[in-house]
């Protein structure tokens, strides 16, 4: 069963699940200094350091939930559920970085979970049911083929004799029997381990009773052999699927599921939740409406260092709406938000009198130059120096002008419930009003974020 959660970045008493049988790794865990109201050191605390799930011996789980997820004891188990798919399908998107013995320092599990949903799939698809097999090799033993002796052996003649060498034996394998019981194993074994998680049902047939966890070289052995004599693409993928579960499964104790930079999540689902549900960014405010689907958000590169073509930045999230404003947010996965966001700002000061990607940055780039930019140069522009000296002409005689409206940025942070503030207004002591120059912070509820990544069903909660 699910014992408890926890939030990562949040304490977390570590003893009191040590206690319980869940064992932390190195990287799970961080000391971190408690500040008093009065912001002086009050000691430490343990906090939690990673996103996923722990499984205990005896099968019992301790959730570890994203930053500011609003988790309830009476909901957990659902939770959960979101949780792990979630995580797969960022696995799904990503496969060398998470899931099974090969991982990375940002997602790392012990249970073969790809193979797992690659046999489902093929049981999905095709079921259980296998031929047996009847193979002809030769000096294996069992009944000789004299046709395949005939054909494939050799004559020789020893000792006056003529001698046919070598025999061809038929040999019968019960193919469908254990190729079955493999399939029942990996899938209901799995189903019964992770019944909170996975939401698919079992195969419905009796559990084998042969000990595949305690003979996994030989099932492996086996299953190796099979595929020397399969010729279907679908049964071949399904033998190297069973191939990779049973060598990398262990053979019981605690299992895992850890991520380590769910920042990289948190910016996946804001993005797909931004392209279905952005209705407008109006009056310094992000507006949310469920599936309109208005908004193509990019992750477009910009190279505003004239001296140095190897200087750039990169917005999380970049798009141009109907009425021609850039709208410029960067996904920030933090439990708090400290200090101004120098980087939001230079997006804002740069793009401002942006001309449009048209005109390519340097002319190193591959992309193609306007018609005017060639017919103004006398041809391709040959060097940065008389490009950029050519559009500051252009500029200069109202031949070019910037091309939108205006810059509208947003931080985009998890939060309990859906809320903004503003994080910054440029002053007039340092210039006259410009509007141009003023950043929310966006708070999504975590939670509906997380819903719509998985099922692209979002109802929207106190979006004022």
């Amino acid at each position: 069963m699910i014992v408890d959660y926890a939030i990562e970045g949040a304490p977390i008493d570590k003893s009191k699940y040590q206690e319980l049988g869940f064992t932390f790794g190195d990287l799970d865990v961080r000391k971190r200094e408690k500040k008093s109201k009065s912001g002086k050191n009050d000691g430490f605390e343990i906090v939690c350091d990673f996103t996923g799930f722990l499984i205990n011996n005896e099968n019992d789980v301790l959730t570890v939930f994203p930053k500011h997820f609003p988790a309830k004891k009476e909901n957990i188990e659902n939770d959960s559920h979101l949780l792990f798919n979630v995580l797969m399908k960022a696995q799904n998107k990503k496969p060398v970085s998470m899931i099974g013995q090969n991982t990375t320092n940002n997602f790392q599990s012990d249970y073969p979970f790809d193979p797992f949903f690659r046999v489902y799939d093929y049981f999905s698809e095709f079921g259980l049911l296998f031929e047996d097999r009847k193979l002809i090799k030769p000096n294996q033993g069992g009944r000789i083929k004299w046709k395949e002796t005939i054909s494939k052996g050799e004559f020789y003649v020893e000792r006056g004799k003529t001698v046919l060498f070598p025999f061809y034996y038929e040999r019968k394998y019960n193919f469908s029997t254990f190729l079955t019981e493999a399939m029942i194993f990996a899938i209901d074994y799995t189903l019964m381990k992770f019944k909170y998680f996975i939401d698919l049902s079992d195969t419905g047939r009796e559990f084998p009773d042969f000990d595949f966890l305690g003979s996994k070289d030989y099932v492996v052995e086996v299953l190796h052999s099979y595929k020397e004599t399969e010729f279907k693409d679908s049964k071949i993928e399904l033998l190297d699927a069973l191939i990779a579960f049973f060598t990398q499964i262990k053979a019981g104790g605690n299992y895992y599921l850890k991520h380590y930079s769910f920042k990289s999540v948190w910016e996946n689902m804001v993005k797909e939740f931004l392209n279905g549900n952005f209705e407008s960014f109006t009056s310094g405010e992000l507006k949310l409406k469920s599936n309109v689907r208005k908004a193509r958000f990019k992750k477009p590169t910009f190279y505003p260092n004239s001296l140095n073509d190897s200087h750039y930045f990169q917005p999380d999230y970049y798009f141009v709406d109907e009425l021609r404003n850039q709208i410029i947010f960067d996904a920030k996965y933090y439990s708090k938000v400290h200090g101004m966001n120098y980087k939001q700002i230079c997006y804002n000061m740069f793009l401002e009198g942006y001309i449009g990607k048209e005109y390519p940055d340097n002319t190193k780039s591959s992309a193609v130059f306007p018609k005017s930019v060639l017919s103004g140069m006398g041809g391709y522009p040959t060097s940065d120096i008389s490009y950029y000296g050519y559009i500051e002409r252009e500029r200069s005689s109202k031949s070019i002008a910037p091309k939108y409206n205006n810059v509208f940025s947003a931080l985009i942070l998890p939060s309990e419930e859906r809320k903004r503030r503003q994080h910054f207004q440029l002053s007039s002591i340092y210039a006259e009003g410009d509007p141009n120059l003023f950043i929310s912070e966006e708070y999504f509820n975590i939670k509906e974020v997380m819903q719509y990544y998985v099922n692209n069903r979002f109802v929207i909660t106190n979006d004022k």
